[in-house]
């Protein structure tokens, strides 16, 4: 069974609104992300994870509609070698319907997959994968979900530049060939458009050492009487 579960903690970034229908994508703000990325850090023992790119904002566009089935998501690497447990989204209350995670690689391989269980009506949403997927510092992945309802959250433009926490790095879109990304479907399938730095809102779950985060199984014993 896959685990899943709801994060209720909130704040806000800075990030301006953006609007998109299916071939037109609009923009309604084009001011910089008042983002400050966090300084890169460069020892593995200093992470505590498992961690996160987003952590818990709230998009100022919770839900934003195409007339279609959507696949989106973010451009993403690490600074040390790793591993994916999961992936995160934020979900609008408009968004309905059941949502799948994918983690790709940069060329569009599908490395892992997973249905989101027991969502909560609006927030962000978690689910793990049935393996930790092994991810090597400096290389760029795709981190994504499915929506058959056509909505989902956005903000725009955001990736100017890399935005960092710990050892994850959203790419800016310069460079990496667009970030966010998208594409309209009605099944699930790698996203590689991009259109103005548009930030998705979705999100991995990263951990450094996988037996760290394993909970050891306790198991009676049963002890004989003595006769």
């Amino acid at each position: 069974m896959f685990k899943t579960r709801t994060l209720n903690s909130l704040a806000t970034f800075g990030f301006t609104v953006g609007l998109m229908i299916v071939g037109l994508p609009l923009v309604a703000s084009q001011s910089k992300a008042t983002a400050t990325p966090a300084p890169e850090a460069t020892v593995e023992g200093t992470y505590n994870c498992p961690c996160s790119i987003w952590e818990t904002p709230e998009p100022r566009t919770k839900n934003q509609q195409d007339a279609a089935g959507v696949e989106v998501g973010l451009k993403f690497q690490t600074t040390v070698d790793g591993y994916i447990t999961g992936v995160r989204f934020y979900k609008g209350s408009a968004n309905k319907g059941e949502h799948s995670g994918h983690l790709w690689s940069s060329d569009g391989e599908l490395l892992a997959e997973v249905t989101f269980e027991d969502e909560s009506a609006s927030g962000w949403q978690e689910a793990s994968f049935e393996k930790p997927i092994p991810v090597t510092a400096k290389t760029t992945y795709v981190i994504s979900y499915f929506t058959k309802s056509g909505w989902y959250s956005v903000d725009r433009p955001t990736f100017s530049k890399n935005l960092v926490n710990g050892p994850l790095i959203a790419l800016q879109s310069k460079g990496s060939g667009g970030n966010g990304v998208y594409i309209y479907t009605g099944k699930p399938r790698f996203p590689n458009q991009s259109f103005q730095s548009s930030n998705y809102w979705v999100d991995v779950i990263f951990v450094t050492d996988v037996a760290a985060e394993a909970t050891p199984e306790v198991t009676a014993t049963a002890t004989p009487k003595s006769s």
